[in-house]
Formats: C-alpha cells, structure tokens, sequence
C-alpha cells in the first residue's frame, strides 16, 4: 500500500530528480526517491547478512551462474570428476574415515 507523504529536498536533490525523470530514467519524482529508498534498504540488508551463511550461499551461487560457458564442465568432465569424488568417498568409508 502506498502512502502520500511531503518531504522537503535540498534544491540540488530535487533538481537531479526532476533531471532524472525528463530524461526518462524514472517516470516520476516519487519513483526516484522509492527507487533511491529500496536501494538503501538493500544495502542495510546486505551487510546485516555478511555473516549469514545462508545468505552467503546464495551470493556464491549467484557469482558462479555470472560464470561464462566455456569454464564449465562437459557432461563428460564432470562425470569423470564426480566419479573420481565417489572413488575417494568409498576409499575414506572403507578407511573408517
């Protein structure tokens, strides 16, 4: 739900914002703020998270689907890696490890 508020600028914030919006980056005033308010509140969010593992997964993964095509493994790699991942797993089981 969205509320109606009245805030005051500084003149110079209030002139890049009406810039913003006749170059048509934002269709309103309002949306610039909201748009400025959501990247704050992620911010504030992200570093509330350095610590969460969870959320530290989920940057990991992120960062490894911005890899490019050519540095993941074929099918066959990948089996040839996974294989030999299972060889060691039944070597350390049968070690008692």
């Amino acid at each position: 739900m969205n509320v109606k508020i009245s805030i005051e600028l500084p003149e110079h914030q209030l002139e890049f914002a009406e810039r913003k919006v006749r170059e048509g980056a934002y269709a309103s005033v309002s949306e610039v703020i909201t748009e400025s308010l959501r990247d704050s509140m992620l911010a504030e969010h992200d570093n509330k998270d350095a610590n969460d593992p969870v959320a530290a997964m989920a940057d990991e993964i992120r960062r490894r689907l911005q890899t490019p095509d050519d540095q993941w493994l074929s099918e066959e790699e990948f089996e040839k890696h996974f294989d030999k991942l299972l060889r060691h797993a039944d070597e350390q089981i049968k070690a008692g490890r």
